[in-house]
């Protein structure tokens, strides 16, 4: 069954996905209050333990292509046309919620000036993830973060790319523009091998400043070449879970969680123990095992 449902003028979204996200989109899923409650308690765990060491955590939530494109989407598909996103759901029920986690659905809305979605792929642009997260440490008080994130130059790139969303409905490749740093100044010491959740990058920055640990999911990798430089050194972990043990034998002076939307209901585990989560993950995905050598060698988890 494909993933992809055409929309108006050619834009494609995600539908059959196990999150349910067109289920999101119009307001069919709903969060219970027992997922309200854990979803706030991760949060604010990860809140505590970074302020218990002197650091911050930083939780943004990227809008979907449904929410920010919804303009788009097919006919008899209307956002929150029959309730809240789950999101909004939840900020509902916990308005302090919204002072410590970063979701704006209007700001990446179509416009001459910004294409944060392509018509054949389901995840942000380069541009559209940059403009976001700048905006977020402007509103989360990461001032300096954001004028690190301001002072790098960039250069617009066109070339031929297929969407996954395109892949999946067996349509032609489209002219896409990306924006990328001119200078990459930062230097990447490691990049583990598993696809997806597992995955894992560490980077320094000569020109950066402080330590990052940034959980993601997939929205996180347009941020790459861009946050890996206004870091002193940075650890890129995909991962839907909290991992004390990593926050506090890498000592990060800010964690940032980076997630789509449609993963927000998800409740956040918080792991008793990282490197027996990257070994079943190991094992499942029948991966080398460098990524657990690693975390073990390098960073002494045990």
């Amino acid at each position: 069954m494909s993933k992809a449902l055409l929309g108006k003028d050619g834009y494609l979204f995600l539908v059959n996905d196990h999150n349910g996200v067109q289920a999101q989109t119009v307001g069919l899923h709903q969060l219970d209050n027992h997922a309200v409650d854990a979803i706030f308690a991760a949060h604010a765990s990860a809140r505590e333990r970074a302020k218990k060491r002197g650091a911050e955590y930083v939780h943004i939530v990227a809008p979907n292509k449904e929410t920010a494109y919804r303009d788009f989407l097919p006919i008899g598909y209307t956002y929150e046309g029959h309730g809240k996103t789950p999101l909004n759901q939840y900020n509902e029920q916990r308005p302090t919620a919204e002072q410590q986690t970063f979701f704006d659905s209007d700001l990446l809305r179509p416009s001459n000036e910004l294409v944060s979605y392509e018509r054949g792929e389901s995840h942000w642009t380069p541009q559209g993830a940059l403009h976001y997260v700048k905006e977020a440490f402007a509103q989360l008080g990461r001032h300096d973060d954001l004028t690190r994130l301001k002072q790098i130059a960039l250069i617009s790139n066109e070339f031929i790319r297929q969407g996954d969303l395109a892949l999946h409905a067996g349509l032609p490749p489209e002219i896409v523009v990306h924006a990328s740093p001119v200078d990459n100044p930062q230097v990447c010491h490691f990049e583990g091998d598993i696809v997806n959740e597992g995955y894992y990058r560490h980077y320094s920055c000569k020109s950066g400043a402080g330590r990052a640990l940034i959980l993601h999911d997939s929205f996180g990798q347009a941020l790459f070449p861009f946050l890996s430089q206004i870091y002193q050194e940075t650890l890129f972990f995909h991962c839907p879970n909290f991992a004390p043990d990593l926050e506090s034998q890498f000592e990060p002076d800010v964690v940032i969680k980076i997630q789509a939307e449609r993963f927000f209901p998800y409740i956040p585990e918080t792991m008793l123990s990282t490197l027996n989560w990257l070994k079943e993950v190991e094992r499942t995905k029948k991966t080398s095992g460098k990524t657990t050598v690693f975390f073990h060698e390098m960073l002494g988890l045990q």
